[in-house]
């Protein structure tokens, strides 16, 4: 899961998009989106990838 988080890191500094990444291993915070398969991209609250990020 983090080699997934550092190539979501690596494709937004490649489009210069001053983000914020985290983690989220709480499987409610998770649910709450509707993601049952990880890891998922979501950016501005939608999910935008999910089982597959780069």
């Amino acid at each position: 899961m983090l080699a997934k988080l550092c190539c979501a890191r690596s494709q937004i500094r490649r489009l210069s998009i001053c983000s914020q990444t985290e983690i989220v291993t709480d499987f409610s915070q998770i649910a709450a989106y509707g993601v049952m398969t990880t890891p998922a991209l979501v950016v501005d609250g939608k999910v935008v990838s999910y089982s597959e990020v780069c």
